[in-house]
């Protein structure tokens, strides 16, 4: 995969994250995460270094635009994308299934990894029940929005990837 794909969809990741998501937020009690959402495709599409690299500027990024603690994002962005590295497979580019499989599993992980940290940090019970709520409605929507978020990232990579190769340069 080119650099040049890599940073548009990080951009596009960043923008879609700052505009449609906030319309969802506030439609439902959580948002989506589409840093995580994107970093999952990395994992599925890039050798591991990339994706582990890539997957640490999503979490740092989002650590930026949220506020709050730095690191705790890019630690979880970076664990789910090494974890799906390991387990990879080839039938789970393609299939839907998986996809949505490892949108669940690490939707969860994600979440509850960040809810569990806030509780330590500030243990409360009005933040804690908060952030329960907002755990549930986040992964309900990574859950159903990502694999088609993840689906048509592939498909957009397979064009811009298609049309970079058929480009003939002379021979000199």
């Amino acid at each position: 995969m080119t650099i040049t794909f890599t940073l548009i969809t990080i951009i596009s990741s960043i923008v879609f994250h700052n505009t449609a998501v906030d319309f969802l937020a506030f439609l439902f009690i959580g948002k989506l995460d589409t840093f995580l959402i994107v970093a999952i495709f990395f994992a599925l599409s890039d050798e591991k270094y990339t994706a582990l690299i890539t997957g640490f500027i999503l979490g740092t990024l989002k650590d930026v635009l949220a506020g709050g603690i730095l690191g705790i994002n890019a630690l979880t962005k970076t664990i789910s994308v090494f974890a799906i590295g390991r387990i990879q497979s080839d039938y789970a580019k393609k299939d839907f299934l998986s996809i949505f499989i490892l949108c669940s599993i690490f939707s969860i992980l994600d979440k509850l990894t960040t809810t569990l940290f806030f509780y330590f940090v500030m243990p409360s019970d009005s933040i804690t029940s908060v952030f329960f709520l907002e755990t549930i409605s986040g992964t309900v929507q990574n859950v159903f929005l990502g694999p088609v978020l993840i689906s048509f990232l592939f498909k957009c990579q397979t064009k811009f990837v298609q049309s970079r190769k058929e480009t003939n340069y002379p021979i000199r």
